[in-house]
Order: structure tokens, then sequence, then C-alpha cells
């Protein structure tokens, strides 16, 4: 599962240097307002375009874009494969603010949290590198 890969990997390495904070935006919701950077001076990644759902019809892996809301993700996920995850119900909510912090829904007593079943992420590192990160590759930044 895609969760946070941005075409603004270089705006964030600027950012970086200069001690501002960053945040990817994937349409979460918070009082602190933090998927807006939570304070006045933050850089936010707009993740608007990543909202894709692709689901391998061998593997019945899926590739899911950051900002695709969890109704998208139902969706995506049934019309392609009749399949599901776990995952709370407030369908305005992005997967990439679902996944990264848990993901707990109806579901999750029987199959787990969302991000139990994250297999591979592509992320933006504050050097404004991209790379993937998974069981085999960057383990210390993936988290199982």
């Amino acid at each position: 599962m895609g969760v946070l890969l941005s075409h603004h990997h270089s705006e964030s390495k600027i950012a970086t240097t200069y001690g501002i904070p960053v945040q990817s935006h994937s349409r979460g919701h918070s009082y602190g307002s933090y998927s807006l950077g939570g304070k006045d001076s933050a850089f936010v990644i707009d993740l608007s375009k990543m909202n894709t759902i692709i689901v391998n019809q061998t593997t019945w892996r899926a590739t899911i874009g950051g900002k695709t809301c969890l109704k998208g993700v139902t969706e995506g996920l049934y019309n392609q494969g009749k399949c599901t995850i776990a995952q709370e119900m407030c369908p305005q909510v992005g997967i990439g603010r679902q996944a990264t912090v848990g993901g707990q829904g109806p579901l999750s007593r029987m199959y787990g949290l969302t991000l139990d079943h994250i297999m591979e992420m592509k992320v933006i590192l504050t050097d404004g590198t991209i790379t993937k990160v998974n069981k085999e590759m960057n383990l210390d930044l993936f988290f199982v």
C-alpha cells in the first residue's frame, strides 16, 4: 500500500534545512489542525492528487494513494475485488492518516488494525530522498 509519496521532495528538503516543520495532508481531521501542521509557518505537503486505488488481480495486493478517503478505499477495494480492510467508519478521513495512526474499526477485533496490513510504503525522508520501506528494506522506518 502506498501511503506517503509526493512530488514535493525538494521543497521538503528545503523546509527541513531551515527548521520548518513538515506535515503531509491526507484529509485528516483534528482539533489541533495537525493535518495542516498544527501551527503557523508549517510546510504542508498536499496529497490531493494521490487518490487512486489499484488492486492487482493476481496478488490481490492494493496500492492506495495517501489522500484516498476511506469511502473511496471501501468502494475501490470492493469494486476491484470484492474485498475490504479493517478501518474506521469516518468516510471522509484519508487513508494516509488512518493507516499511520492505527486504523481501528468494526473489523479490527477479528482482522487487526489498518496498519497491520501495510506491506510497503514510499516515503520522503527529511533529506528529500524518496525511498521504499518494508520488512526487508529500511526496516528502521517501517513500523511493524
